[in-house]
């Protein structure tokens, strides 16, 4: 009798597991990780306000739209911009696709080196072209150094850079190589998150420099819970997430 009445009480635990898993409104998110220092400010914020479970996968800005496009099943994304790929693969919403933030591309130096004037375009083409090195994030492995060349070919110095760029093989990888005088100048996001140690950032490039990389968030077309999902970049859209956004010096849209 005592195994019996065991064995229903361990059923009846088990069903209770079952109908609140099955009850548990969750969100499943294919996210950049740039993005994650904000989001870890903002989700829990709504997750109390609405009882979603917000569950990411972090991956880096080229990733983030590779594989929605590939078709990975997800209720929402927040991808690195432009998502041009996205849009035609037919995997979003479209009517969702919204802008949220923008991450600036600014200016790290070796800690205690002489900051270089990049009040405008002109002087941060001398600053770049007077450094013995100048080093970002390879543009095949993330968005800030496809965001850092597309900056090198709009001030027209190219091939000048050529030989003395060095590619760094992530953020916190292209930072180290400013710390240890590898590079002069390091072209990263301005972003207020930890930097490594031994940089100091000089600050953000001005905008007819470079322009900030957007950061995008869509509905996926085969979404379990489009509501769920439409509500988070609602909120992740809102006045209170930009004064998130303002916070973290990242850029913010109306």
């Amino acid at each position: 009798m005592r195994i019996r009445i065991l064995s229903i009480a361990v059923a009846l635990a088990v069903l209770s597991s079952l109908s609140f898993a099955q009850n548990e409104k969750t969100i499943s998110v294919i996210a950049w990780n740039l993005v994650q220092p904000a989001l870890d400010k903002l989700i829990p914020v709504f997750e109390k306000k609405t009882g979603y479970k917000v569950n990411f996968t972090w991956v880096t800005g080229p990733v983030s739209r590779g594989r929605v496009a590939s078709g990975d099943m997800f209720d929402a994304a927040i991808m690195a911009g432009p998502i041009g790929e996205v849009l035609a693969s037919g995997q979003v919403v479209i009517s969702s696709v919204r802008t949220l933030s923008g991450l600036k591309l600014s200016v790290t130096v070796r800690q205690g080196a002489p900051k270089p004037d990049i009040s405008s375009f002109d002087a941060v083409k001398k600053a770049l072209l007077s450094a013995k090195s100048v080093g970002y994030v390879d543009p095949d492995r993330g968005t800030i150094g496809i965001n850092a060349w597309a900056t090198v070919q709009r001030l027209g110095i190219v091939e000048e850079l050529r030989a003395k760029t060095v590619h760094g093989t992530g953020g916190p990888n292209a930072q180290e190589l400013a710390a240890k005088g590898v590079v002069e100048i390091n072209l990263g996001p301005f972003y207020n998150d930890a930097l490594v140690p031994g940089v100091e950032r000089v600050g953000a490039l001005p905008r007819d420099v470079s322009t900030p990389s957007p950061i995008v968030g869509a509905i996926g077309i085969h979404a379990r819970d489009q509501a769920g999902a439409r509500a988070m970049l609602e909120f992740l859209g809102s006045a209170e997430a930009n004064a998130v956004y303002r916070e973290l010096n990242m850029e913010t849209v109306p």
